[in-house]
Protein backbone atom coordinates (compact mmCIF):
# COMPACT_ATOMS: atom_id res chain seq x y z
CA UNK A 1 0.00 0.00 0.00
CA UNK A 2 0.59 3.40 -0.57
CA UNK A 3 2.52 5.95 1.92
CA UNK A 4 -0.08 8.29 3.12
CA UNK A 5 -2.98 7.01 0.72
CA UNK A 6 -5.79 8.70 -0.43
CA UNK A 7 -8.87 6.74 0.73
CA UNK A 8 -12.10 7.19 0.69
CA UNK A 9 -15.61 5.76 1.74
CA UNK A 10 -17.78 5.96 -1.34
CA UNK A 11 -21.71 6.09 -1.57
CA UNK A 12 -21.94 1.92 -2.04
CA UNK A 13 -20.08 1.32 0.97
CA UNK A 14 -16.59 0.43 -1.15
CA UNK A 15 -13.74 1.86 -0.13
CA UNK A 16 -11.44 3.38 -2.84
CA UNK A 17 -7.76 3.87 -2.25
CA UNK A 18 -6.46 6.81 -5.30
CA UNK A 19 -2.90 5.98 -4.45
CA UNK A 20 -0.75 8.91 -3.08
CA UNK A 21 2.40 11.40 -3.48
CA UNK A 22 4.88 8.76 -2.87
CA UNK A 23 3.54 5.30 -3.96
CA UNK A 24 6.31 3.00 -3.09
CA UNK A 25 8.14 0.77 -5.77
CA UNK A 26 8.59 -2.98 -4.14
CA UNK A 27 10.82 -5.23 -5.33
CA UNK A 28 8.71 -8.16 -6.24
CA UNK A 29 10.81 -10.83 -5.40
CA UNK A 30 9.93 -9.36 -1.54
CA UNK A 31 6.31 -9.33 -1.60
CA UNK A 32 3.53 -11.93 -1.40
CA UNK A 33 0.46 -12.76 -3.65
CA UNK A 34 -0.82 -9.39 -2.69
CA UNK A 35 2.27 -7.22 -3.40
CA UNK A 36 2.24 -6.88 0.73
CA UNK A 37 6.41 -6.79 1.36
CA UNK A 38 7.55 -10.25 3.59
CA UNK A 39 11.06 -9.33 3.78
CA UNK A 40 12.74 -8.33 7.07
CA UNK A 41 14.34 -4.47 5.98
CA UNK A 42 16.65 -3.58 9.11
CA UNK A 43 17.03 0.07 8.54
CA UNK A 44 14.00 0.93 6.70
CA UNK A 45 16.33 3.28 4.27
CA UNK A 46 14.86 2.54 1.11
CA UNK A 47 18.37 3.67 -0.27
CA UNK A 48 19.93 0.46 1.26
CA UNK A 49 17.37 -2.26 1.88
CA UNK A 50 16.53 -3.37 -2.06
CA UNK A 51 13.37 -4.86 -0.90
CA UNK A 52 11.68 -1.74 1.26
CA UNK A 53 9.74 0.66 -0.58
CA UNK A 54 11.56 2.88 -3.05
CA UNK A 55 9.93 6.23 -3.72
CA UNK A 56 10.38 6.81 -7.93
CA UNK A 57 9.02 6.65 -11.22
CA UNK A 58 6.33 3.53 -10.31
CA UNK A 59 2.80 4.34 -10.98
CA UNK A 60 0.18 5.38 -7.90
CA UNK A 61 -2.00 1.56 -8.10
CA UNK A 62 -5.86 2.42 -7.25
CA UNK A 63 -8.11 0.09 -6.35
CA UNK A 64 -11.80 -0.28 -4.59
CA UNK A 65 -12.26 -2.82 -1.62
CA UNK A 66 -15.37 -4.24 -1.72
CA UNK A 67 -15.72 -4.96 2.29
CA UNK A 68 -18.45 -7.63 1.46
CA UNK A 69 -16.49 -9.83 -0.84
CA UNK A 70 -12.65 -8.97 0.71
CA UNK A 71 -12.05 -8.29 -2.77
CA UNK A 72 -9.84 -5.47 -4.30
CA UNK A 73 -10.41 -4.09 -7.98
CA UNK A 74 -8.23 -2.13 -9.64
CA UNK A 75 -9.44 1.00 -11.25
CA UNK A 76 -7.40 1.80 -14.51
CA UNK A 77 -6.89 4.79 -16.76
CA UNK A 78 -9.07 5.78 -20.01
CA UNK A 79 -6.76 5.06 -23.59
CA UNK A 80 -4.42 7.40 -23.76
CA UNK A 81 -4.43 8.68 -20.58
CA UNK A 82 -1.37 8.40 -18.48
CA UNK A 83 -1.23 7.46 -14.90
CA UNK A 84 -0.07 9.87 -12.22
CA UNK A 85 0.89 9.66 -8.51
CA UNK A 86 -0.88 12.80 -7.14
CA UNK A 87 0.15 15.44 -5.03
CA UNK A 88 -3.19 15.98 -2.90
CA UNK A 89 -6.51 14.64 -3.62
CA UNK A 90 -10.23 15.23 -2.74
CA UNK A 91 -13.69 14.06 -2.83
CA UNK A 92 -15.57 17.07 -4.78
CA UNK A 93 -18.77 15.22 -5.52
CA UNK A 94 -20.32 11.67 -3.86
CA UNK A 95 -17.86 9.44 -5.63
CA UNK A 96 -16.04 11.57 -8.32
CA UNK A 97 -12.25 12.29 -6.85
CA UNK A 98 -9.76 14.45 -8.13
CA UNK A 99 -6.16 13.94 -7.48
CA UNK A 100 -3.22 16.21 -9.15
CA UNK A 101 0.28 17.32 -8.98
CA UNK A 102 2.95 15.51 -7.24
CA UNK A 103 6.19 14.10 -8.33
CA UNK A 104 7.16 11.68 -11.76
CA UNK A 105 10.28 11.11 -13.17
CA UNK A 106 10.86 12.22 -16.97
CA UNK A 107 13.43 10.12 -17.97
CA UNK A 108 11.40 6.39 -18.37
CA UNK A 109 15.03 4.31 -18.38
CA UNK A 110 15.67 5.41 -15.04
CA UNK A 111 15.31 2.43 -12.47
CA UNK A 112 13.83 2.26 -9.11
CA UNK A 113 16.94 1.46 -7.43
CA UNK A 114 18.72 4.41 -9.58
CA UNK A 115 15.59 7.05 -8.04
CA UNK A 116 16.76 6.93 -4.55
CA UNK A 117 16.98 10.25 -5.29
CA UNK A 118 16.25 11.01 -8.58
CA UNK A 119 17.76 13.48 -10.14
CA UNK A 120 15.00 12.82 -13.30
CA UNK A 121 12.31 13.36 -10.30
CA UNK A 122 9.70 16.41 -11.37
CA UNK A 123 6.64 18.07 -10.27
CA UNK A 124 3.40 17.75 -12.65
CA UNK A 125 0.79 20.11 -12.86
CA UNK A 126 -1.13 17.48 -14.58
CA UNK A 127 -4.77 16.47 -12.90
CA UNK A 128 -6.63 13.39 -13.40
CA UNK A 129 -10.88 12.36 -12.42
CA UNK A 130 -12.44 9.15 -11.73
CA UNK A 131 -16.25 8.85 -11.26
CA UNK A 132 -16.61 5.89 -9.13
CA UNK A 133 -20.33 5.66 -9.75
CA UNK A 134 -19.96 4.24 -13.16
CA UNK A 135 -19.94 0.96 -13.88
CA UNK A 136 -16.81 0.81 -14.79
CA UNK A 137 -14.61 3.51 -13.31
CA UNK A 138 -11.75 4.96 -15.24
CA UNK A 139 -9.37 7.93 -14.81
CA UNK A 140 -9.59 10.38 -17.30
CA UNK A 141 -7.62 13.83 -17.62
CA UNK A 142 -8.90 17.10 -16.87
CA UNK A 143 -7.85 20.65 -17.51
CA UNK A 144 -3.81 21.13 -15.68
CA UNK A 145 -2.77 23.61 -12.82
CA UNK A 146 -0.99 26.44 -14.21
CA UNK A 147 1.48 25.62 -11.76
CA UNK A 148 3.53 22.64 -10.97
CA UNK A 149 2.52 20.81 -7.24
CA UNK A 150 3.66 18.65 -4.56
CA UNK A 151 2.39 18.73 -1.13
CA UNK A 152 -0.40 21.15 -1.61
CA UNK A 153 -3.79 21.17 -0.84
CA UNK A 154 -7.03 20.61 -3.26
CA UNK A 155 -9.93 22.36 -0.98
CA UNK A 156 -13.76 21.33 -1.96
CA UNK A 157 -15.62 24.98 -1.72
CA UNK A 158 -19.15 25.69 -0.99
CA UNK A 159 -19.75 26.57 -4.51
CA UNK A 160 -18.80 22.56 -6.29
CA UNK A 161 -15.41 23.96 -7.35
CA UNK A 162 -11.74 23.07 -6.09
CA UNK A 163 -9.27 25.09 -4.27
CA UNK A 164 -5.05 24.09 -5.21
CA UNK A 165 -3.46 25.92 -2.35
CA UNK A 166 0.26 25.26 -0.70
CA UNK A 167 3.31 23.77 -2.53
CA UNK A 168 6.66 22.64 -1.78
CA UNK A 169 8.46 22.49 -5.28
CA UNK A 170 11.92 23.13 -4.91
CA UNK A 171 14.02 25.43 -5.37
CA UNK A 172 11.38 27.76 -6.02
CA UNK A 173 7.26 26.57 -4.61
CA UNK A 174 4.49 28.80 -6.33
CA UNK A 175 2.28 31.27 -3.45
CA UNK A 176 -0.23 31.54 -5.83
CA UNK A 177 -3.66 29.45 -5.30
CA UNK A 178 -5.61 28.13 -8.05
CA UNK A 179 -9.17 27.49 -8.22
CA UNK A 180 -10.78 24.66 -10.44
CA UNK A 181 -14.08 25.29 -12.27
CA UNK A 182 -15.55 22.00 -12.27
CA UNK A 183 -18.33 22.98 -15.09
CA UNK A 184 -16.02 24.52 -17.17
CA UNK A 185 -12.61 22.67 -16.66
CA UNK A 186 -10.89 25.58 -16.28
CA UNK A 187 -8.32 26.59 -13.72
CA UNK A 188 -7.83 30.40 -12.37
CA UNK A 189 -4.80 31.93 -10.69
CA UNK A 190 -5.27 33.87 -7.30
CA UNK A 191 -3.21 36.28 -5.75
CA UNK A 192 -0.15 35.13 -4.33
CA UNK A 193 0.10 34.26 -0.13
CA UNK A 194 2.22 36.06 1.62
CA UNK A 195 4.90 33.33 2.28
CA UNK A 196 5.61 29.72 0.90
CA UNK A 197 3.89 27.04 2.20
CA UNK A 198 5.30 23.57 1.52
CA UNK A 199 5.49 20.42 3.40
CA UNK A 200 3.75 19.78 6.85
CA UNK A 201 1.44 23.06 5.79
CA UNK A 202 -2.36 22.92 6.24
CA UNK A 203 -5.00 23.97 4.84
CA UNK A 204 -9.06 23.75 5.97
CA UNK A 205 -12.02 25.88 4.72
CA UNK A 206 -13.43 27.79 7.64
CA UNK A 207 -17.27 28.29 8.43
CA UNK A 208 -16.67 32.01 6.71
CA UNK A 209 -16.27 29.92 3.00
CA UNK A 210 -12.14 31.15 2.90
CA UNK A 211 -9.47 29.15 3.66
CA UNK A 212 -7.10 29.17 6.82
CA UNK A 213 -3.54 27.75 5.39
CA UNK A 214 -1.02 27.95 8.20
CA UNK A 215 2.30 26.34 8.74
CA UNK A 216 4.99 24.62 6.46
CA UNK A 217 8.42 23.69 6.76
CA UNK A 218 9.22 25.97 10.05
CA UNK A 219 6.61 28.42 9.57
CA UNK A 220 4.22 29.31 12.62
CA UNK A 221 2.40 31.58 10.84
CA UNK A 222 -1.03 31.62 8.83
CA UNK A 223 -3.11 33.74 6.24
CA UNK A 224 -6.86 33.45 5.25
CA UNK A 225 -7.61 33.42 1.48
CA UNK A 226 -10.56 35.12 0.63
CA UNK A 227 -12.28 33.73 -2.72
CA UNK A 228 -13.49 35.58 -5.30
CA UNK A 229 -17.44 34.08 -4.52
CA UNK A 230 -17.12 37.14 -1.75
CA UNK A 231 -16.29 40.16 -4.14
CA UNK A 232 -18.45 41.52 -6.59
CA UNK A 233 -16.72 41.93 -10.32
CA UNK A 234 -15.94 45.39 -8.86
CA UNK A 235 -14.20 43.73 -6.27
CA UNK A 236 -16.81 45.21 -3.60
CA UNK A 237 -17.91 42.81 -1.08
CA UNK A 238 -20.84 40.57 -2.09
CA UNK A 239 -24.43 40.11 -0.06
CA UNK A 240 -24.32 37.09 1.22
CA UNK A 241 -26.89 35.14 2.61
CA UNK A 242 -27.68 34.20 5.97
CA UNK A 243 -28.65 31.24 7.73
CA UNK A 244 -30.39 32.86 11.13
CA UNK A 245 -31.62 29.52 12.36
CA UNK A 246 -30.56 25.50 11.65
CA UNK A 247 -30.72 22.66 13.98
CA UNK A 248 -28.26 21.29 15.44
CA UNK A 249 -28.60 17.95 14.83
CA UNK A 250 -30.31 16.43 11.44
CA UNK A 251 -30.39 12.23 10.10
CA UNK A 252 -29.97 10.34 7.05
CA UNK A 253 -32.84 10.61 4.91
CA UNK A 254 -34.98 13.24 7.06
CA UNK A 255 -36.29 16.79 5.92
CA UNK A 256 -35.53 19.55 7.98
CA UNK A 257 -35.56 23.07 8.45
CA UNK A 258 -33.71 26.66 7.99
CA UNK A 259 -34.50 30.03 8.16
CA UNK A 260 -32.93 32.78 6.15
CA UNK A 261 -32.62 36.38 6.46
CA UNK A 262 -35.83 38.04 5.72
CA UNK A 263 -36.93 37.35 1.49
CA UNK A 264 -33.71 35.77 1.00
CA UNK A 265 -34.77 32.10 1.01
CA UNK A 266 -36.04 32.32 -2.72
CA UNK A 267 -33.10 33.86 -3.51
CA UNK A 268 -31.26 30.40 -2.96
CA UNK A 269 -29.94 28.53 -5.46
CA UNK A 270 -28.05 25.63 -4.05
CA UNK A 271 -27.00 24.04 -0.36
CA UNK A 272 -24.22 21.97 0.63
CA UNK A 273 -22.73 20.30 3.38
CA UNK A 274 -19.00 19.85 3.77
CA UNK A 275 -17.51 18.08 6.37
CA UNK A 276 -15.11 20.03 9.03
CA UNK A 277 -11.73 19.54 8.08
CA UNK A 278 -9.00 17.41 9.47
CA UNK A 279 -5.72 18.61 7.28
CA UNK A 280 -2.31 16.90 7.65
CA UNK A 281 0.38 15.53 4.98
CA UNK A 282 -1.78 16.73 1.66
CA UNK A 283 -4.90 15.35 2.62
CA UNK A 284 -8.18 16.13 4.40
CA UNK A 285 -9.54 12.76 4.61
CA UNK A 286 -12.69 14.28 6.12
CA UNK A 287 -13.18 16.60 3.19
CA UNK A 288 -16.13 15.65 0.92
CA UNK A 289 -18.52 18.15 -1.13
CA UNK A 290 -22.23 16.71 -0.36
CA UNK A 291 -25.09 18.90 -2.22
CA UNK A 292 -27.94 19.18 -0.61
CA UNK A 293 -31.60 19.17 -2.15
CA UNK A 294 -34.00 21.38 -0.66
CA UNK A 295 -37.51 23.24 -1.44
CA UNK A 296 -38.92 26.66 -1.22
CA UNK A 297 -42.12 27.23 0.68
CA UNK A 298 -43.67 30.77 -0.30
CA UNK A 299 -45.99 30.89 2.38
CA UNK A 300 -42.94 31.55 4.73
CA UNK A 301 -40.43 33.50 2.59
CA UNK A 302 -37.48 32.88 5.30
CA UNK A 303 -37.59 29.27 5.51
CA UNK A 304 -35.94 26.33 3.34
CA UNK A 305 -37.15 22.93 3.97
CA UNK A 306 -34.12 20.45 2.67
CA UNK A 307 -33.61 16.70 3.22
CA UNK A 308 -30.62 15.18 4.79
CA UNK A 309 -28.60 13.07 2.98
CA UNK A 310 -30.06 9.53 2.32
CA UNK A 311 -27.40 7.56 4.15
CA UNK A 312 -24.05 7.08 6.08
CA UNK A 313 -21.99 6.32 2.87
CA UNK A 314 -23.22 9.02 1.28
CA UNK A 315 -21.80 11.44 3.95
CA UNK A 316 -20.14 9.77 7.29
CA UNK A 317 -21.76 10.55 10.65
CA UNK A 318 -20.22 13.56 11.97
CA UNK A 319 -19.91 17.30 12.11
CA UNK A 320 -20.65 18.94 8.74
CA UNK A 321 -20.63 23.06 7.74
CA UNK A 322 -23.81 23.50 6.03
CA UNK A 323 -23.76 26.41 3.58
CA UNK A 324 -26.45 28.00 0.94
CA UNK A 325 -25.79 30.27 -1.87
CA UNK A 326 -27.25 33.40 -3.46
CA UNK A 327 -25.66 32.16 -7.42
CA UNK A 328 -22.49 31.95 -6.68
CA UNK A 329 -22.25 33.83 -3.47
CA UNK A 330 -21.84 31.31 0.22
CA UNK A 331 -23.62 32.40 3.26
CA UNK A 332 -22.26 34.64 5.99
CA UNK A 333 -21.68 32.22 8.22
CA UNK A 334 -22.02 28.07 7.47
CA UNK A 335 -24.18 25.92 10.38
CA UNK A 336 -22.61 23.77 12.16
CA UNK A 337 -24.40 20.07 12.12
CA UNK A 338 -24.20 16.83 13.75
CA UNK A 339 -25.24 14.31 11.03
CA UNK A 340 -26.60 10.94 12.09
CA UNK A 341 -29.07 8.47 12.10
CA UNK A 342 -32.61 8.97 13.58
CA UNK A 343 -32.81 8.48 16.99
CA UNK A 344 -34.30 5.63 18.31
Amino acid sequence: FPWYPFTYLLPDGDIFVAGSENYPNLDTNCTDEFGIPNCDCESMDPCVDDCCPIEGSCPAVTQTLNLALEKWTEVGYKVGVSNIMGGSACMFRPGKVMKAGGLFDDDPETEPEDSCPSSNTMTTREVRVVNLNAETPEWEAKASMFHPRVDFYLVPMPDGNVLAIGDGTLPVPTREPEIYDVSADTWSVMNPMDEDRTYHSAAVLLPSAKVLIAGGGALTTAQVFDPPYLFTNGNEAADQPRIVTAPAEIYYNTGFSITTGLGEAVDITKASLIRLGSATHSMDFDARFVPVSFTFDPLFPAKLRMVAPAHKFLAPPGYYMLFILDGGVPCEEAAIVKLGPPPT
